[in-house]
């Protein structure tokens, strides 16, 4: 089960230079540093670390407009969540980007 569980894992997203090459141009920088920090917490998360991603997760939630962030840019984040573990927990939010995975299959949707 183990087994399974890391090969299937070893599909997704490990570096951040994968994501932020689908990033939008016009994302201002400190939504940029929310963006990383988001990346780290769900990255935190596969590799099963749920209390190192928790703290992130705490860490984002008490920084000065992540929430406005969080809230306008569900499909940014839902596409980092898929990319990343392969699921998303924001319902009826159309992921904004597509990753391959090296089989060449999609990870997500496209807006």
């Amino acid at each position: 089960m183990a087994e399974r569980l890391q090969k299937t894992k070893s599909c997704y997203i490990k570096s951040w230079s994968e994501i932020s090459s689908k990033l939008p141009d016009s994302i201002d920088a400190d939504y940029g540093n929310f963006i990383r920090d988001y990346f780290r917490a769900q990255l935190r998360l596969a590799q099963g670390k749920r209390v190192k991603a928790g703290r992130i997760f705490h860490s984002l939630d008490k920084r000065t407009g992540f929430a406005e962030f969080e809230a306008s840019n569900e499909p940014l984040l839902a596409a980092i969540d898929i990319a990343v573990r392969g699921e998303t927990k924001r319902t009826e939010v159309i992921p904004k980007f597509e990753i391959n995975k090296p089989d060449g299959s999609k990870l997500t949707d496209i807006e």
